[in-house]
């Protein structure tokens, strides 16, 4: 049984990607520095169109919301509203993710779903989110260290991107 269960995803084409940071909290690291992706602009964008994936490492219990700016992210009633694709890491890495649906980024943050640490698809539906604002994307792992003992330079889950099943124009700029 491998650890983590390979899960269907929506076709890359359908998707809308991320394009704002509109929070970042670097999380732990083995020792000063060791985190050699820490840049929260890396996750942006498709992914694909890059002639190198990027991605940012969290570190140990990090946190990032992203959203698309302007933009309400929408329930269409599956599990695949949000896709969080990730890099690999041995072992993989733990992570949460949280509707954001509040006026402010710190407050109301509605757990949509855990992954153990792969690509995977989450559903706003299910908890009872109509739409959000922006997605959190939080390490659970707070790995900072490789299998071998020494600090790793991709501590946390590394995100490479995020795509969204559909969004609307939001009324509200608070957030651009």
């Amino acid at each position: 049984n491998p650890v983590v269960q390979p899960t269907p995803l929506v076709p890359l084409g359908e998707l809308k990607w991320v394009d704002k940071v509109f929070q970042f909290k670097l999380g732990a690291e083995a020792t000063p520095g060791a985190n050699q992706h820490r840049n929260p602009q890396a996750c942006l964008g498709d992914f694909l169109a890059k002639p190198t994936p990027e991605f940012v490492s969290l570190g140990g219990h990090g946190v990032i919301v992203v959203g698309i700016a302007r933009h309400l992210i929408v329930a269409r009633g599956f599990d695949d509203d949000v896709t969080v694709f990730v890099a690999p890491d041995q072992p993989p890495r733990p992570y949460k993710v949280y509707a954001v649906c509040g006026q402010e980024h710190d407050h109301d943050w509605v757990e949509i779903g855990t992954s153990k640490g792969g690509t995977q698809s989450f559903g706003l539906r299910a908890a009872h989110v109509r739409h959000a604002r922006a997605i959190a994307i939080h390490d659970t792992s707070g790995r900072v260290r490789n299998v071998d003992g020494t600090p790793s330079a991709t501590p946390g889950v590394s995100v490479v991107a995020v795509g969204l099943r559909a969004c609307e124009v939001s009324s509200d700029d608070d957030w651009d």
